[in-house]
């Protein structure tokens, strides 16, 4: 099954990802970029995430404007 370990796998980095930014906040970039290379997450994750605007991250806390809708 490829496709449920690729899939696993996207799960456990988005959440190393979600702590490296709680991580960020609360300790420092370093530390955080520290959690991300020891969990083997690629430079070009860490760069992207540390690059943008907190506005411009996707965030799975937060439904779509159209999924919001439906689900109501």
């Amino acid at each position: 099954m490829p496709h449920a370990t690729c899939r696993t796998k996207n799960l456990v980095q988005d959440a190393v990802v979600e702590a490296a930014l709680k991580i960020d906040k609360k300790l420092g970039r370093e530390m955080a970029l520290t959690l991300l290379r020891e969990e083997g997450v690629p430079d070009e994750v860490a760069a992207r995430i540390f690059g943008q605007e907190p506005a411009l991250r996707r965030s799975r806390q937060t439904a779509p404007e159209g999924l919001r809708a439906q689900s109501a």
